[in-house]
């Protein structure tokens, strides 16, 4: 009797509100029934994406799911992803300490240079702050670290949004992390040459600041 009236309920036309309504309310008594995964179709059915996707990262755990709703629903980086990831997978990530997914995670709202800010693992915002100069922050440790932050700062939404000058100081501030990280880590060949393509940075751009 469960699959006929399941299947009696699927075969309504839910274009129509009345039918919308009482979707939601069998997706309110099956998420009461701890039956996640039905209660998430019929509020889609129903029209309700958000409780769908907050279903499925909330009482689901499946953020995967969730995002492939907002996708298949609106497309990239439509409203609802935008509420994923700014109401669950930002914040979730840097409970973890997960700057590398925090970062990409920042990049996806189009907030660029939190990004790349999130990669040196303190709070975006202080890009001026004395703790971007201590050498103790895990982006002076990890030269990967320095090479995603380059990549990231030589991108052309970067440089749209933050200017080209500044977007070429973060190169520079990118190459002296991946240098400083090498060094440490007793790649001193690796660290010279590093080393080269920051000076060579550097008498480029006071060149073009005294340039006549």
């Amino acid at each position: 009797m469960r699959k006929i009236s399941r299947w009696w309920h699927l075969s309504r036309n839910f274009q129509e509100d009345k039918n919308k309504a009482a979707a939601l309310k069998n997706a309110y008594v099956l998420l009461g029934k701890h039956q996640l995964e039905l209660a998430i179709a019929f509020f889609l059915l129903g029209g309700d994406t958000t409780s769908a996707i907050t279903v499925c990262v909330k009482n689901l755990g499946d953020e995967q799911l969730a995002l492939v709703i907002c996708r298949l629903v609106e497309g990239y980086g439509g409203t609802l992803e935008r509420y994923l990831i700014s109401k669950f997978l930002l914040p979730s990530a840097l409970a973890k300490c997960d700057y590398w997914l925090a970062s990409v995670l920042e990049w996806m709202l189009g907030k660029y240079s939190q990004a790349y800010l999130r990669m040196l693992t303190f709070p975006t915002g202080s890009l001026n702050s004395k703790c971007i100069f201590s050498s103790l922050q895990p982006a002076f440790l990890d030269p990967n670290i320095g090479d995603f932050c380059l990549m990231l700062a030589a991108k052309t939404t970067m440089k749209n949004a933050i200017g080209e000058q500044n977007a070429a100081s973060l190169s520079r501030w990118a190459i002296l992390m991946r240098a400083t990280a090498l060094s440490r880590c007793g790649l001193p060949i690796k660290f010279r040459n590093t080393t080269s393509e920051v000076m060579a940075g550097w008498l480029t751009t006071m060149a073009t600041l005294f340039a006549d």
